[in-house]
């Protein structure tokens, strides 16, 4: 029954996204949730598992994950420019992918309307610990692990682990 509801979810997304690019089998949960704004695409290369609420939005950019993919529950993928995610790659829960951050200024704060965007991409056989964000402009190399509660802003090499620093540096911004 669960195989038949996802074929049905699939199909939804795919007739109701004509940028959505399906490749072999994947699993899609009820309420993990795919959006295709602004002339954005998703591509899964095939056998990528979502989890319950994960979603990948692509609002003008491209998210494309490669295969045996899977992401833990409460994940996001937010896309305004690229984000790919290569093959056999873990992803794990609360996870925050973002290729874009919102504009700021100190005169004015934050302009919901503008956005400074660079692409992402994490390499095969990764893992992405829980509670990880990456921001944009981040590329990491292949059979990496990123441990849990890391914010990543920074390239990382090919087999590497990063692990967090649990130390709170404050910063007064004016």
């Amino acid at each position: 029954m669960m195989g038949y509801l996802n074929g049905i979810k699939m199909l939804y997304y795919q007739l109701k996204y004509k940028e959505l690019k399906l490749d072999g089998k994947n699993q899609l949960p009820k309420n993990a949730f795919l959006q295709i704004r602004a002339g954005g695409r998703i591509t899964l290369k095939g056998n990528v598992q979502l989890n319950r609420n994960t979603a990948l939005m692509s609002s003008g950019g491209h998210i494309e994950i490669g295969e045996n993919v899977s992401f833990n529950r409460n994940s996001i993928a937010v896309s305004k420019q690229r984000i790919s995610i290569g093959k056999n790659t873990r992803i794990g829960p609360n996870v925050c992918i973002y290729d874009h951050d919102h504009n700021f200024d100190y005169e004015n704060g934050v302009n919901i309307n503008e956005f400074k965007c660079s692409s992402i991409e994490i390499g095969e056989n990764c893992w992405i610990g829980a509670n990880v964000v990456i921001l944009k402009g981040v590329h990491i190399g292949n059979n990496c692990v990123i441990g849990a509660g890391v914010v990543l802003g920074e390239d990382v090499p090919a087999h590497t682990l990063v692990k967090g620093n649990r130390d709170i540096e404050k910063v007064k911004i004016r």
